[in-house]
């Protein structure tokens, strides 16, 4: 004979296999199994959607930065061209005026004037890589690139640049077989604009190339004098005007505020990130700070095979 079933102690615990074997009615044991399976259902839809919510929630987070990231971005652009843009009309003034003394400056002023056009255009190049690659227009190339091979070619194409400048050019080559996934030569131009932008900015110090690489992610690190700030310029400087660009002087350059955005934006596409840090502990006196390169780890080629 089966056992009268009694209320569970425990309100809130769930009902057991022995509890619905108490119910003596077997219609109702029925119904509370299925009760029972019913509840277990809806919990466990209620955890897949608070998943939902919450993942939507990131999102949401996500896409009100990058919306904030892309109006920065093109506040910027538009700041920065304005001033060379301007120096140009200007030179085009003096000369349709007839205020050029000979022929002579007249003629520097319109070679000066050109090559500021062309530079211009190079700047708009770079710019529109970031919008094509992300359009799909023009997909990077994504290739297994061992990191060594790459500290190598950067080292070639700068070594001696650094000498020229007095700059202590440190490498720390990785293991052979640490590889990223990643655009080479994208990847080498945003590495070889870095360490630029510190030789000229800064008249001597010393930097360093080097790599961290876990199961997943591989971290270029380059450790450099420049101060934080000079990193961390920001995006939006629209409220602190740059000076007029003047021909006569130089061509116009896009601010490190600007080359960053552009770099990070490039390696988000390649699935990576770029950072300012602190400077690494064990670092010199003379290391200020850490750029902080990501990039997904490639398994090594036997591995591949």
């Amino acid at each position: 004979m089966k056992r009268k079933f009694a209320s569970h102690p425990d309100r809130d615990a769930p009902l057991t296999p022995e509890d619905l074997d108490g119910i003596e009615d077997r219609d109702l044991r029925h119904r509370v199994a299925a009760l029972v399976e019913r509840c277990n259902d809806l919990e466990r839809s209620n955890e897949e959607l608070s998943r939902d919510v919450k993942h939507l929630q990131l999102n949401y987070r996500l896409a009100v930065a990058l919306g904030q990231f892309k109006a920065g971005f093109l506040s910027r652009i538009s700041h920065e061209l304005r001033s060379p843009l301007n120096g140009l009309i200007g030179t085009h003034q003096l000369i349709l005026a007839d205020l050029c003394d000979n022929p002579d400056e007249e003629r520097d002023f319109l070679s000066k004037a050109h090559e500021s056009a062309l530079k211009m255009v190079s700047m708009l190049d770079t710019i529109l890589k970031v919008a094509r690659a992300e359009q799909g227009r023009a997909p990077l190339s994504l290739d297994s690139v061992r990191v060594s091979d790459l500290f190598e070619e950067v080292y070639e194409l700068l070594h001696l640049e650094a000498a020229n400048h007095n700059h202590d050019f440190q490498i720390e080559m990785p293991d052979p077989e640490v590889r990223v996934s990643a655009d080479w030569k994208l990847l080498l131009q945003l590495l070889v604009r870095s360490i630029e932008t510190v030789f000229d900015r800064l008249e001597y110090g010393s930097l360093r190339l080097s790599a961290a690489a876990d199961d997943r992610t591989v971290k270029i690190w380059l450790d450099s004098p420049c101060p934080y700030q000079e990193w961390k310029e920001p995006i939006d400087t629209m409220r602190s005007p740059r000076p007029e660009f003047d021909p006569r002087v130089g061509l116009p350059q896009l601010s490190w505020g600007l080359t960053f955005a552009i770099d990070r934006a490039l390696l988000d596409l390649m699935r990576g990130d770029l950072e300012i840090l602190d400077p690494p502990a064990d670092g010199q006196a003379d290391w200020l700070t850490r750029l902080q390169y990501s990039l997904p780890r490639e398994p090594p080629t036997s591995e591949i095979d």
